[in-house]
């Protein structure tokens, strides 16, 4: 089976590992540490949030039904997973998930 390391972002209110709201019907992995740690740090803690990087696999077959996209730089490069899609994508995840960063607003 081949796999596809990508990383992930959460916010500490989530529920579950990957989720959708009305605000963003998709989830969107990213695939560089570097972008993640963009999002988690500077995004995820602007209204007080914590901002959490995470690693993990997902298997290539499923993955190769969505495009790359490209946002911005060559570092920004995310899935488009729609939310109605993310059942099954959270049963493609191969092995662990690992926490790589942690983001607290309140920490300098």
């Amino acid at each position: 089976m081949f796999r596809k390391t990508l990383l992930l972002l959460i916010s500490a209110t989530s529920a579950v590992l990957c989720s959708a709201t009305a605000e963003q019907p998709i989830f969107d992995p990213v695939l560089e540490e570097e972008y993640a740690v963009q999002i988690a740090q500077g995004w995820n803690t602007r209204n007080g949030e914590r901002g959490f990087v995470l690693r993990f696999e997902v298997d290539r077959e499923y993955l190769a039904r969505y495009p790359i996209q490209t946002i911005g730089a060559r570092i920004h490069r995310e899935y488009w997973i729609p939310a109605e899609d993310l059942h099954e994508f959270n049963q493609k995840i191969v092995g662990t998930i690992d926490l790589l960063h942690s983001f607290d607003p309140n920490v300098p």
